[in-house]
Formats: C-alpha cells, structure tokens, sequence
C-alpha cells in the first residue's frame, strides 16, 4: 500500500493502539489517494448489491428464502441494516433509468452522494446534461443548483450526504452516577420506553422521558421554577440560530476553499461496468453473499486507512475547508459515515477487524460486538456471531450492555442468563415494574455485579438541546424530590406510571404475546404485528397449551409457515427452524436453527 520504512512504520503506528505522530506530506497524498480509490469502490459495490437487492425483490425471493422482509434478508444474509438495504435499492432502481449516471458512478468518476443528488432530479431527457454537469461540479454546488431556496423560517429537507445535520453534529455524552438499584431500573425502563414508543436510540428513550415528566409537572411546578425551564429553552433556540450562523460560515469558507482541490478530481473514471445478472434465485443469493463479503472486506481497510486520515488532520494539509467537505467532496459519502468509520477502526479489536475481512462475520454483527468486545473477550464473542443470527446476536450483546451498566462482566451470557432476560422483559412489557425491582439483587449476581457496587457511571449519548434540558429540569426537581430520590428515578417512576396502561391487553393470546416479548419468533425476523401459531398444527392433533403456540408475525405465520417457506418444530422454548422452501436449498445444508 506504501512503500519506504517510514511510511510502513507510520501507518502502523495509526493503524494501531498507539497515538498517530504528523505524517509526512508525501503519505498524506497517498493516503488520500488510497481513500478515494476504496471509497468509490465501495460506491460501485454498494450499487451492484443494490441492483440485485432490487432483482431478488422484484423476483420475491426474500419471501421464497423464508424471510419476512427484504430488511430481515439484508440483515442476516448480507450483514447490512435494512435501512442500508432500503437507500442502496432506492438509487438502483432510479440509476437504471439514467444510464449515464450509472456509468460515472459505476467506473468511480463521481461519488454516492452526488449520484444521490442528482438522481432525485435527473430524468432520461436530463440524464447525460446534469451527469456532465455533476462531473464539473461539487455536491455543494449542485445542491445549490438543483435544490430550492426555501424561506429561512422553514425546514430544509435534510440532505445526508450534503451537510451534517444539526442533531448529529451536536450529540454530547451526558455522564450521571446512579445506585446501583436505580441504574438497574433505568436499564429496564428504557426498554419499556423502547416497546411503548419504538424508541430505539438512547436520545429517543431520554427525550420521551424528560417530555413525558416535564408533561406532569407543567401545572405543578411553581411559576419561578418554569422560568428557569423557560429561560433553558431561550438559550436552545439561541444555541440553534448560532449553529445556524456557523453553517453559513462553514459554506462560505468550503466556497472558498473548493479552487484548492477541484483539479484533484474524484480518483475514478467513468465507465460503465454492466454485469451479468444471475439467473436462478440460489444463484442470486449467493452472489449477493460474496458481494457482500467483498464489501466487508473493503470497509476493514477503509475504516484503518480513515483513522489514518483523520488523526494525522489530512484534510487540513490538502486544503480543505472541513473534513467533511473533504469527505463528501472528495470521497463522495457522508461525514456521518465517515465518522463512524474512524470510531469503529478505532474500536475494533484485531479478532474483530479480522473476522470482518475474512468474510467469517457480517458487517452488522462486527458493529454489535464491537459494542462490548475486547482483546480479551473478543474470540469468544466472534465465536457467537457465526453461531447466531443477527437477531438473536444482537440479544445477547443487550444482556452484556446490561452486565456492563450494572457493573458486571461483558463476556457472552449463558443461555440460561439470556433466557431469564427474556423473561423478565415479557413481565416488562406487561407493565409490572415490581418484578424488575425484584429481580435486581439475583439477576444482578448472575451478571456478575454483585451486591458491593454502591454506585454506578453512566454516560448517555444525547443530542446537546436534550442534555441542557435535563441539568435544566434536574437542577429544578432537586429540591422537591424527596431526600434519596435521584433525577433518574424520578424519570423512571414517572414512566411506568403514565404508560402502564399502554401495556393492558386483553385478547385471548395476550400471555404468549408478552412472553414471546411482541415480536415474531422467527430467529430472523423482528415484526411485531404477532398472530398465535400452534407448532404443531391443530388439525394434527396439537393442542392449546402455552408451549405449543408462539407469536410469529402475519408473513412468517401465514405465508412462511403455511406456505412452505418455514419450517418449525419443537415446543416453544426450544423451537428447530428450516428457512426456505427445500428445493432452493442445496442437497444436505437446509438453513436450521435453534
């Protein structure tokens, strides 16, 4: 990749653990080099997975596979989120109409978010225009071409690829100490939260809780206390006209800068790159498999070589105004993902970053063990992650999180740890908040965190107008609360008490909903419109006991099981599951899970 002792001896040293030191220029050009040849490869990557995601959808394959859902089969057969799935489609599907947009970004002449840009707005009259005027032009200045002025006062759409949004750039950590009985019952409720909102995101589940508090207390609290809050909400919105001001200014001085670096071009030439599509559907699935094990690969040393980029300030050095206009500029993605690149180089551990490459685990799966792996811990959890599917993976790495913010260990749970998680979330989400309260003392010891840890850290992820509002509210709750009650426990209690009633069900299967935690039984599937099923069929003699009927979700219960696309047996808490009708899969390797 780069040649001379120092070079090699550099890039070690920021590839590693250790601290970058300045990298020579020279380095820099060719690291940046480097970047933009991985970065419009995986450009052109991404769009052959998107076409054949498209292709398998048109030809219902996901569904003839045993999946739900495209998202479901991207999520486990290629290792990348359904939203992920969702856009890459979106821009295949609108490419395959503007041929000359297709080339430039297949052969790497212009980068994903300017072909994002551009085919929103491009039609098959306007194709080879707007594409020869995209290969002259910045993003910026194509955005300011194609998209309207809008009145100041409005909201603009949000354009990822063009600029960061405000939220994402204003995240903050807001750092608490709790007990340890109020950081195990924080856990729990933000996993309330999560069933009664589809709150997914910690500034999610935190914005709900302090609106839903801020909600009751309005017509409680005495007039001096709601000008403090009020005089905290002024300064957001000056906070939000001062970001405003420096978005204007960052413009400006990425105007200025662009005459640095628009000779550089893009580091790709446009060609089409035309393939030839697969024919049976077992054909198709499996190249989308190696596709996506090829783009695995590339992100490992993509992520290294943007750490790389990153803490030797490369952007800087070649002029550019930001690293973000380097990164949408010259790389053609977002910041956003730009970002999370460098955090995860920074994060994975050797085992992890190596599985990735190697192709013996997905994408996804690296980013959810990389959320509690170590040096130490990471064989094991890689271990998992190609014994599990995505869903159940995932589950596992939330009873480590939860370990891990209780004061415990984060090594891979037992499954006996992770069954009795399940339980008491199915008693969570029935609203009955006392069994959380008494299943803290045993489960606590179970995950190792004993009963000597008298007070735990926690450090949430929020957006900044979210933590100010907090210390705003907590600074006001202090002297009403009684004396021992934290912030946090407030917050909680005042949750379980308002939502209960969102969890009072009373249709006849409302036991085996709650148990099987809303969501469908399917080791790959996460829907939550649930349907009961007998395991074994009623008219083959099963009966009606609870663990011979699970929650499975209108798809997998009517056209997955009883349309030969699933296969289930067993009982409910030890179900054997065979995706796919039998003819797609190959002689002796049907899919079976447990």
């Amino acid at each position: 990749m780069f040649s001379g002792g120092a070079a090699a001896s550099w890039w070690s040293s920021s590839a590693g653990v250790c601290p970058a030191r300045a990298a020579p220029p020279d380095e820099l050009v060719r690291l940046d080099s480097r970047l933009a040849e991985l970065a419009r490869g995986e450009g052109r990557t991404r769009l052959m997975l998107g076409e054949l995601l498209e292709l398998l959808a048109k030809r219902s394959g996901h569904h003839e596979l045993g999946f739900s859902s495209l998202g479901a089969y991207a999520r486990e057969r290629c290792g990348r989120s359904a939203r992920w799935a969702g856009e890459s489609r979106l821009l295949a599907e609108r490419v395959a109409k503007l041929p000359q947009l297709r080339a430039a970004l297949s052969g790497g002449a212009i980068g994903w978010c300017m072909a994002e840009l551009v085919a929103r707005h491009a039609t098959m009259e306007t194709d080879s225009a707007l594409t020869e005027l995209a290969l002259g032009s910045t993003v910026r200045e194509m955005r300011a071409r194609l998209v309207p002025k809008v009145d100041s006062r409005e909201v603009a759409p949000v354009e990822e690829c063009s600029h960061e949004s405000d939220h994402a750039a204003q995240m903050v950590t807001l750092g608490t100490t709790l007990s340890a009985a109020d950081a195990w019952l924080w856990q729990w409720t933000r996993r309330f939260a999560e069933h009664a909102f589809g709150e997914r995101t910690m500034e999610g589940v935190v914005h709900a809780l302090l609106s839903e508090s801020y909600s009751s207390l309005s017509h409680l609290l005495p007039e001096s206390d709601l000008e403090v809050l009020d005089h905290a909400e002024r300064e957001a919105d000056a906070q939000t006209s001062w970001r405003q001001q420096l978005g204007a200014w960052r413009e400006e001085s990425e105007r200025r800068c662009e005459k640095n670096f628009t000779e550089r071009g893009p580091g790709g030439k446009r060609a089409a790159s035309f393939f030839e599509l697969p024919g049976s559907l077992r054909a198709l699935d499996a190249r989308i498999a190696e596709l996506s094990r090829e783009l695995g690969q590339r992100e490992v040393e993509l992520g290294r070589a943007a750490r790389a980029f990153h803490e030797g300030e490369g952007w800087r050095k070649l002029g550019y105004a930001s690293e973000s206009q380097y990164v949408r500029e010259r790389l053609g993605i977002s910041p956003s993902s730009f970002k999370a690149k460098v955090a995860l180089a920074r994060r994975w551990c050797a085992r992890v970053r190596g599985a990735l490459g190697a192709g013996e685990i997905g994408y996804e799966a690296a980013l959810l063990i990389s959320r509690v792996a170590t040096a130490e811990t990471a064989d094991a959890w890689v271990g998992r992650a190609r014994a599990r599917t995505v869903k159940h993976l995932g589950e596992e790495v939330r009873a480590a999180e939860l370990s891990r913010d209780i004061g415990g260990r984060v090594t891979p749970p037992s499954e006996e740890t992770v069954r009795e998680i399940r339980q008491l979330e199915s008693r969570v989400l029935s609203g009955d908040r006392e069994a959380v309260l008494e299943a803290q003392g045993q489960m606590s010891a179970r995950l190792g965190a004993g009963s000597g840890a008298a007070s735990v850290r926690m450090d949430l992820r929020v957006a900044g107008d979210t933590a100010r509002f907090w210390r705003a509210l907590a600074g006001v709750m202090h002297k009403h609360l009684p004396r021992g009650t934290s912030f946090a426990r407030f917050l909680c209690d005042t949750a379980w008490e308002t939502w209960r009633h969102l969890t009072e069900r009373s249709e006849k299967y409302a036991h085996i909903y709650a148990r099987d935690r809303y969501t469908c039984s399917s080791p790959v599937c996460s829907r939550h419109d649930v349907t009961p099923h007998h395991v074994q069929f009623r008219s083959h003699g099963g009966s009606d006991e609870d663990d011979n009927v699970i929650a499975l979700c209108t798809w997998c219960h009517l056209e997955g099981v009883h349309g030969g696309r699933l296969q289930v047996t067993g009982s409910a808490c030890r179900l054997r599951w065979e995706l796919g009708r039998p003819a797609l899969q190959p002689p002796g390797a049907r899919a079976r899970l447990v």
